[in-house]
């Protein structure tokens, strides 16, 4: 069997913390870059869910981007929060073993719970990518379950079907059906097409040239780079 080779460690750089969460912020979603185009202001049109999107984001580097970018929120900012929702483990999954992602993901929600210690935290299903293996895909969602409880693991009728050309990203059907799984389990309205742009195009993303890119909206578009 092929031995998976560790990522190459980022060169992390925190924008989180120059963009202070809101003091009236029910929702926080945090991911990698398949949250990218989706746009808070019409996901929930309450004004009240944030996104947040790390290029190339795994399990370790959401840890530290939370770090970094928790200094700048205030007691009161994080106690309005109620909801935080993980939508990552994917790109950990391409080059660790599901074990080590579970130990990953262990460290992330507890980072989160000491941030947010009044929230509930969730993760969304993992998408059926082709750098994943479909036993380790299964064995990392067994073992979540298994830790936490079925529950904690949010469902998506995904098939790799809903796969872009790289095998990795979605299509804009597939990020539409995580749009619509954000707003039943959050219980909040917003347009039936909540994205930033008119049309996603079945491309391969252009890479960060230097680094990992976070993206945090409230209804503004990724910065250009």
């Amino acid at each position: 069997s092929t031995v998976k080779q560790p990522p190459r460690r980022p060169t992390y750089q925190p924008h989180w913390s120059s963009l202070p969460l809101p003091t009236n912020t029910k929702n926080l979603i945090i991911g990698d870059s398949q949250l990218r185009f989706v746009n808070p202001a019409t996901l929930d049109l309450s004004g009240r869910t944030r996104v947040f999107s790390l290029r190339g984001g795994t399990l370790d580097t959401t840890t530290h981007a939370i770090i970094d970018s928790s200094k700048g929120w205030s007691t009161e900012t994080r106690a309005t929060v109620e909801e935080v929702i993980l939508f990552c483990g994917g790109n950990s999954l391409a080059h660790v073993d599901p074990v080590t992602c579970m130990n990953q993901l262990l460290t992330l929600v507890d980072q989160v719970q000491e941030v947010f210690p009044d929230a509930k935290i969730r993760l969304l299903d993992l998408i059926p990518r082709l750098d994943n293996s479909e036993d380790d895909i299964a064995l990392f969602k067994k073992l979540i379950t298994d830790k936490y409880s079925i529950n904690f693991l949010i469902p998506l009728q995904l098939t790799k079907d809903y796969l872009q050309s790289d095998g990795t990203h979605l299509k804009e059907e597939g990020l539409l059906l995580v749009c619509d799984a954000l707003k039943n389990v959050l219980g909040i309205e917003g347009d039936d097409r909540p994205l930033l742009v008119s049309a996603i195009r079945d491309t391969v993303p252009r890479r960060a040239s230097k680094g990992h890119r976070v993206h945090a909206r409230q209804g503004q578009g990724p910065r250009r780079p």
